[in-house]
């Protein structure tokens, strides 16, 4: 699981995910490569004690970042000029002043073959994200998605794990197996709760507040009943983990876009 650590008590977090295939008469139509507006929107890298600009480029399978090569590399071209940057860019909205941070290990990149440079015209690009999509239905076995939980430790007894149990979204913490599904009528109407359907995207908002025991989460921008707890023992938020925790069933891909975390909603734009 990827972490992240912020020192905030009542946090907001919203993962934003947007489909990269548009579908039009049963065909699949890749969506352009370079939106439109993408100058509108570069990414400012930051690298030792220097700086530069790029864009990103996503296509069906990666997500690429594309700079000149001097930006990275001491004129050689063979050395990079830090071992780590950090990549920042906005949405291309004026009025979203939320910033997008990318810390780079740069030498872990370049050393798997995923940075490469066109010498002769000064270009580099540096594959930043596999894309992958959820490509088949939400499972009945239980895993987690992404916790929030104590800085300390990568499990801890009052984290909040949010994932998937009988093919719908669910809230669970180690402490007494103690968990939710986003329809608790299951067991008695059996129909389904919030689901991500396979091949699309969604955007999954959840607010912590370990100080009044409250967590609420949101799908698409509704909210889920049924997660909204009040009497929610939850650790001091010091990191967040993002990627597949597996404890039944098969493995999956999940590609988690614009995280955005904030100390009110922000909302699904």
């Amino acid at each position: 699981m990827r972490r992240r650590r912020h020192g905030l008590r009542g946090i907001l977090i919203v993962l934003w995910c947007i489909d990269l295939l548009a579908v039009a008469s049963g065909q699949a139509v890749s969506s352009r490569l370079i939106p439109e507006d993408n100058l509108s929107y570069p990414v400012l890298i930051r690298i030792g004690t220097t700086s530069g600009s790029g864009f990103y480029l996503a296509t069906g399978e990666d997500v690429f970042l594309v700079t000149a090569a001097h930006v990275l590399f001491e004129p050689d071209r063979r050395t990079l000029i830090a071992v780590q940057a950090e990549a920042l860019s906005y949405a291309s909205d004026p009025k979203e002043r939320t910033q997008a941070v990318f810390r780079l290990d740069l030498k872990a990149l370049n050393e798997n073959g995923s940075i490469k440079i066109d010498t002769p015209h000064d270009v580099a690009v540096v594959r930043v994200a596999r894309v992958t999509r959820l490509g088949a239905a939400m499972t009945s076995g239980h895993n987690t998605y992404f916790k929030a939980g104590a800085a300390a430790s990568v499990s801890s007894d009052h984290e909040t794990r949010v994932g998937v149990m009988n093919a719908m979204l669910m809230i669970n913490q180690p402490a007494g197996d103690r968990g939710f599904l986003s329809n608790q009528s299951y067991y008695v109407d059996n129909k389904p709760g919030a689901v991500i359907p396979p091949m699309t995207w969604g955007c999954v908002e959840a607010f912590f507040d370990p100080a009044h025991s409250t967590v609420d989460f949101w799908l698409d921008g509704k909210e889920l009943a049924d997660l909204h707890r009040t009497d929610w023992q939850q650790d001091p938020i010091g990191a967040f983990r993002f990627g597949f925790e597996k404890y039944a069933g098969p493995a999956i891909d999940i590609w988690y876009d614009d995280i955005a975390i904030g100390t009110e909603r922000i909302g699904c734009q």
